[in-house]
């Protein structure tokens, strides 16, 4: 089995259990350009967004780290190893 194909065996299994959320809710939707979805999975977590706050009239001092930090704290420990397995092999694949 290829790498890909073994990624994406991976992510398959890793949320079998989850319902699908609908095509609304995910990257890639029809409401406007968006960047990738390795921007929406890594955003928050690096240097330059980390601390910057997402809209303080609205969320007063929550950051895009606060923000990361709860999406990620829903996965269990299958679907956060199947994530960070899509990230690693887009840093490999985009560096080629």
């Amino acid at each position: 089995m290829s790498d890909l194909a073994s990624l994406k065996a991976k992510i398959r299994a890793a949320f079998n259990g989850v319902q699908f959320p609908g095509d609304w809710c995910l990257a890639a939707s029809r409401e406007g350009d968006e960047p990738d979805r390795v921007y929406h999975l890594t955003h928050g977590l690096d240097n330059t967004s980390r601390d910057k706050k997402i809209n303080p009239r609205r969320y007063g001092e929550r950051t895009w780290f606060d923000h990361a930090r709860h999406k990620f704290s829903m996965l269990n420990r299958e679907e956060s190893a199947a994530i960070a397995g899509y990230l690693m092999y887009k840093r490999n694949t985009d560096e080629a």
